[in-house]
C-alpha cells in the first residue's frame, strides 16, 4: 500500500507540474502577443522602421508553432483551442496591413485595421486564458 500510495502522489505531483508548465506557456504565449503587436505600434509612432515582412505570420510566432504542434492532441480536440487560429490570424493579419496602410498615408484604413487586430487580439487572450483554465 505504501508503493500504492507513493505512486498516487507521483501522478498528483506530475499533474501539478503539467497545469504549472502550461499556465506558465500560457502566460509566455500572452507575452509575446503583447510584444508583437507592440511592433506594430512602435511603426505607427515613429520608434521603428520595421517593414511589413519583418513581422511574423501567424503560423511562425511561438502560438502559431504550438498551435500546429498540438492540433491532432488532447488540447487540439478543445473548443478553445480549435476557436483560437482564426482571430490569431487576424490579429497578424490585420497588424501588418495596419503598417501597410500607415506607410502609404492612409491612416483612416490603418486605424480601421488596429481596431480590427485589437478585437481580435480581445478574442485570443480570452481563448487563452480558457485554455489556461
Amino acid at each position: 500500500s505504501s508503493y500504492e500510495t507513493m505512486v498516487q502522489h507521483c501522478d498528483s505531483m506530475k499533474a501539478t507540474i503539467s497545469e504549472g508548465a502550461m499556465a506558465t506557456f500560457i502566460q509566455t504565449v500572452k507575452l509575446d502577443h503583447v510584444v508583437w503587436k507592440s511592433g506594430v505600434y512602435e511603426v505607427f509612432c515613429g520608434f521603428s522602421s520595421k517593414s511589413p515582412s519583418e513581422f511574423s505570420d501567424h503560423m511562425n510566432c511561438r502560438l502559431g508553432q504550438w498551435f500546429r504542434e498540438n492540433a491532432s492532441g488532447p488540447i487540439g480536440q478543445t473548443t478553445a483551442f480549435r476557436e483560437i487560429e482564426t482571430p490569431h490570424a487576424k490579429v497578424h493579419s490585420s497588424g501588418v496591413e495596419a503598417v501597410k496602410a500607415k506607410l502609404a498615408g492612409n491612416i483612416v484604413e490603418a486605424d480601421a485595421k488596429l481596431i480590427e487586430m485589437e478585437h481580435a487580439s480581445e478574442r485570443v487572450m480570452m481563448l487563452l486564458d480558457r485554455l489556461a483554465g
